[in-house]
């Protein structure tokens, strides 16, 4: 019996789509014509509708992939938002877009999501029945995966979660472990099946800087002057409203670290709320708002003394290029911590990791019932 990642009243609906999935597996999709697996040069497909991230932590199992078998190809069916985390990418293939409506921050309507999803499914699917692969891998175990492609495209072998429906189509079906984990540890058995095996410990982040990236950030820094004393970058901004924290918690937590500190605060993001806290930190802020693009931040960070962000695609970045402090408040716990490089201190509320051993070397786990002043001034000694 299935163990679907759903509350009853979507867990009881699936249950209906997938009886009826099965059938049509059973007669025809799992009787498919296959050819044999290609083990010296195999082509793997993998699928995430998920977000900035998702894509860049997944991003860390492509070399094992590559160390396992050097003439692999990889292509990817991912959101057009990861785009800029995956097009320089010095190990994939290929990149193919599908926009979820449901993982779809975009500002348009219900309507025009939905549209957009149906739109690029369509083109999608048509260049993938072009291709054939030996396998496919979708990450998704919470929400939103892209098995519904599979019977239109050729894959020898396919493998994900039957957690949010169609798992019947999938050759390797798994379920998730019901302990908290980090939510790479989801992803060990389904790497196994193309031979790849890996400890959290023990994966390596990177983020591949373009060499147009780094001209374009010459460029801009000409007028920004950004590297003329030290530096600390905030990045307060999160993709989901409810992670984020007030404008005045900024402001008394540069007013904390600037009692030692004798340097700039740069304030990142993409909102208003960038130029609301630069202006309450005063004469020593400076607002970037929409200045940078995303493949030129981790070149501004490589500068930084150290980031303070949330529990989100900055300190997932962050913490391969600086010393990080992340605040994860309303969030999943250790599913998400980041994968440093750098030392790494992330205060979080969430109870049920309380306990867990987050075994990367340099990364400090603390529990907190409130993100208040106590942390503020843990912080900012960081």
């Amino acid at each position: 019996m299935r163990k679907y990642c759903a509350g009853r009243s979507l867990a009881y609906p699936l249950a209906i789509l997938d009886f009826f999935v099965d059938i049509f597996s059973k007669l025809f999709y799992k009787n498919r014509k296959r050819e044999a697996i290609n083990q010296n040069a195999p082509k793997i497909l993998i699928l995430s509708s998920g977000h900035l991230g998702d894509a860049l932590i997944l991003s860390y199992l492509f070399p094992l992939i590559k160390e396992k078998n050097k003439d692999a190809e990889i292509d990817l069916v991912v959101g057009d938002w990861c785009i800029d985390i995956l097009k320089s990418n010095p190990f994939v293939n290929q990149i193919f877009i599908i926009n979820h409506a449901k993982t779809n921050r975009k500002k348009l309507n219900s309507y025009q999501k939905w549209k957009d999803f149906w739109k690029t499914t369509q083109k999608t699917v048509s260049l993938l029945k072009k291709k054939k692969y030996d396998y496919s891998i979708d990450i998704r175990f919470s929400a939103y995966p892209f098995h519904f492609i599979l019977p239109f495209i050729n894959v020898n072998k396919t493998i994900g979660f039957g957690t949010r429906g169609f798992g019947g189509l999938l050759d390797n079906e798994f379920f998730m472990e019901e302990d908290d984990v980090h939510h790479l540890t989801y992803f060990k058995p389904l790497f196994e099946q193309i031979g790849v095996k890996f400890e959290i410990e023990n994966i390596k982040p990177y983020f591949e800087i373009s060499e147009k990236a780094k001209q374009s950030f010459l460029l801009k820094n000409k007028e920004l002057n950004l590297f003329r004393e030290p530096f600390i970058v905030f990045f307060p901004e999160a993709g989901e409203q409810y992670k984020m924290l007030s404008s005045n918690f900024w402001k008394e937590l540069a007013n904390e670290i600037l009692k030692d500190f004798n340097g700039k605060i740069v304030v990142c993001g993409q909102t208003d709320f960038v130029d609301e806290i630069s202006k309450k930190i005063g004469e020593k802020g400076i607002g970037l708002k929409g200045k940078l693009s995303l493949n030129e931040i981790p070149i501004l960070l490589e500068k930084a003394e150290k980031i303070y962000c949330l529990d989100s695609l900055p300190a997932h970045l962050g913490s391969i290029f600086t010393k990080t402090i992340c605040f994860s408040s309303h969030s999943l716990g250790i599913s998400f911590f980041p994968i440093n490089q750098f030392p790494t201190l992330c205060f979080f509320d969430h109870k049920q990791s309380k306990n867990k051993v987050f075994g990367r070397k340099d990364f400090v786990a603390k529990y907190v019932e409130n993100i208040d002043n106590q942390v503020i001034i843990e912080a900012s000694k960081f």
